[in-house]
């Protein structure tokens, strides 16, 4: 046992012998390395900061559609008894469509018109007044009434004598006396009539008969609107996308019949994001060009930017607006996809930066200026400052910014590659002295 325990010993001794002299062995080569090492530097590409014009330009997307397609739907109810058009016919403007069952509102046009021709007869009548035959009759009527008149008053003068010489009684004086009274009204009476058949109506009358008249043309004016609903015009010039109903078919007040387009012109609905909105120019230069087919681009001018932005997307509305008369125009089919350059405001005698040189931080977006500070030994040398700025635009490569804290001047140098990689105040090397 104490033999197992010597030799244990040994073995435990030799080992540790042997750590310490392979540590001293590999720690002073080591010591000697560190002391002949060099400081850390970072390797970087540099560009030179230049002041100048940058046109930047939106890449976005927009859809082509026609201004003017539209579902079309009578306006009343009925069935359908007619349909003059199939999906992919030309049509005018004026062109019927479709047509309803108008048996219904043609009875009603009719009547309103016999009313209207009953009121205007009667106005007629009122503004002729009375016949010639009416009126010789109502004098004729006069004259005898006061013939009448005259000889009651003969009977009632003779009849009063009579009284006082006792030849009739009293009774029979006041029944002469009635009979007068009797023929004198008939008189008046006749005269009244005769009056008013040689004044003609009255002013009232006309006034009551013309107000008949011009309701009566009220109700042939709805009746034939009534009619005219039952009939679909096309109110475009273009072609018929779909039917959505057969003859047979009734339908209520609203509901579409047909779809049609007009293709005489054409605009690209423009997605616009916000970040894009606020540097558009009024008539901005825009190209158009299409996935499908290659080399295909068109120039055209934005005619309308809506300034409300859309409550689901956030995105801006822009349109433009093209002629489909135009060559180039015409491979435009509404429905089609679009790929569109959009120019911006251009950024006037800003500071310009390599778009690589932009390095986006927690804090914002920054770009690492090289600054040359002297070193202890009196040697040049290169170290990484931050410099915070704004990103006003960007366009091939080319970003246009402008320095938040500090400062950035034109002809001064900033870090594009190593860039994501530099500290405050790193050590630099430059890489490739050619770029600028």
């Amino acid at each position: 046992m104490g033999r197992s325990f010597g030799i244990l010993s040994f073995v435990v001794g030799a080992a540790v012998l042997a750590a310490v002299v392979w540590w001293v062995r590999t720690s002073e080569p080591a010591r000697r390395e560190e002391e002949v090492r060099p400081p850390y530097v970072l390797p970087v590409t540099l560009a030179e900061v230049t002041r100048g014009d940058l046109a930047p330009v939106a890449r976005i997307t927009g859809t082509v559609r026609s201004p003017a397609q539209a579902k079309l739907a009578f306006q009343t109810r009925g069935v359908v008894a007619a349909l003059g058009v199939r999906a992919g016919d030309r049509i005018e403007v004026g062109s019927e469509l479709a047509r309803l069952d108008s048996r219904e509102e043609e009875l009603l046009l009719a009547a309103a018109v016999a009313g209207l021709g009953l009121a205007e007869r009667e106005l007629d009548k009122l503004r002729a007044g009375e016949r010639v035959e009416v009126i010789d009759r109502l004098e004729a009527e006069r004259d005898v009434v006061r013939a009448e008149e005259e000889i009651a008053a003969v009977e009632v003068a003779r009849g009063a004598k009579l009284v006082t010489d006792r030849v009739i009684s009293q009774a029979g004086l006041d029944r002469l006396m009635a009979v007068h009274s009797a023929a004198v009204a008939r008189t008046e009476s006749v005269d009244h009539r005769l009056s008013e058949a040689l004044a003609g109506a009255r002013t009232e009358d006309l006034a009551i008969a013309e107000a008949k008249v011009e309701v009566a043309r009220s109700a042939v004016a709805l009746a034939q609107e009534a009619v005219a609903r039952t009939v679909l015009w096309s109110p475009v010039n273009g072609v018929v996308l779909r039917r959505f109903v057969a003859v047979g078919d009734y339908l209520p007040v609203g509901q579409p019949a047909l779809e049609v387009v007009d293709l005489t012109e054409i605009e690209v609905e423009l997605e616009i994001p916000p970040r894009f909105a606020a540097r558009i120019t009024d008539g901005a230069h825009v190209r158009l060009r299409m996935d499908e087919f290659e080399g295909f681009e068109l120039a055209a001018i934005l005619d309308v930017q809506i300034p409300v932005a859309d409550l689901r997307s956030r995105n801006f509305r822009g349109l433009v607006r093209l002629p489909a008369s135009e060559s180039r125009s015409a491979a435009l089919k509404p429905g089609m996809f679009v790929r569109v350059d959009l120019a911006l405001a251009i950024e006037k005698h800003a500071l310009l930066v390599p778009a690589d040189s932009i390095r986006i931080t927690e804090a914002g977006p920054i770009v690492v200026r090289a600054k040359e500070t002297e070193a202890p030994d009196g040697m040049p040398v290169l170290t990484a400052e931050w410099v915070p700025v704004r990103v006003l635009a960007s366009e091939g490569g080319t970003s246009a910014v402008e320095p938040l804290g500090g400062t950035l001047r034109a002809g001064e140098r900033v870090i594009v590659t190593g860039v994501d990689l530099a500290f405050e105040g790193a050590p630099l090397v430059v890489r490739d002295r050619e770029a600028r």
